[in-house]
């Protein structure tokens, strides 16, 4: 055989996931990590899937909404490994006939569907609202890695 013609493959097993996990700080194999430019639209192809989102049936090169399609519905039938999150909160009450505001602390599990930055409120699945700054603890496996992450980078 001709030394000219000999070729080699390697694997890179999601090579931009990889990187931009190890950018990050993640780990390549184990962070569930898409990349894609969201502000196109919904129809928008991923760049690259980490292989934990390929575990959980996020095809290697999707359009989002098929990506967001796969991990909905993986979330759906694995509730454990979902966005649950538990807030303890303060709930106040307004009551035009009484001198001050009462209220109550209140703890609420659910599924955490977004982060409204603008209203300062966190939106779960049910769309109930619970105001950030009235937040006094959150227990949630998201946050955790999150703040393992920010841990890391300081």
């Amino acid at each position: 055989m001709n030394e000219e013609n000999r070729f080699i493959a390697i694997d890179m097993k999601s090579f931009y996931a990889s990187v931009e996990c190890v950018a990050r700080g993640l780990d390549p194999l184990k962070a569930n990590l898409l990349v894609a430019d969201e502000s196109r639209s919904d129809q928008t192809i991923c760049l690259a899937v980490s292989p934990a989102l390929k575990a959980i049936g996020v095809p290697g090169r999707p359009r989002l909404f098929e990506a967001k399609r796969a991990i909905a519905d993986y979330e759906r039938l694995h509730p454990k490994h979902s966005n649950t999150v538990e807030v303890t909160y303060f709930s106040c009450l307004e009551d035009p006939n009484l001198q001050e505001a009462k209220g109550s602390y209140l703890t609420y599990r659910g599924i955490l569907k977004k982060v409204n930055d603008f209203s300062r409120m966190l939106i779960l699945n049910d769309d109930t609202k619970i105001p950030i700054d009235e937040i006094i603890s959150i227990n949630s496996p998201v946050f955790d890695s999150l703040m393992d992450i920010l841990n890391r980078a300081e």
